[in-house]
């Protein structure tokens, strides 16, 4: 096993960083980004009664869980449409 691949986000290297982030551009670019919002829309609605049935949040757990739902509406964007 070869050393870590560090997380495109602590890449300080423009050119790495530009490089890496090519994969993401499509799936990440205003016309995407306008897909994907009714399936961010549900889970936002999901999150926010999660919230109120627990009376409580814990944010970094809440807003983990929401940053992985984003990812994977942007890899399924059609599919994802319920929980």
């Amino acid at each position: 096993m070869g050393a870590p691949i560090p997380p495109l986000v602590g890449i300080r290297d423009s050119a790495e960083h530009a490089k890496r982030r090519r994969t993401w551009n499509r799936g990440f670019n205003p016309a995407a980004m306008r897909q994907y919002e009714p399936a961010v829309y549900e889970r936002v609605l999901q999150l926010l009664e999660i919230i109120v049935q627990r009376g409580r949040v814990d944010l970094g757990e809440s807003f983990g869980y929401f940053a992985l739902v984003l990812f994977c509406v942007a890899q399924l964007k059609p599919t994802l449409t319920s929980p």
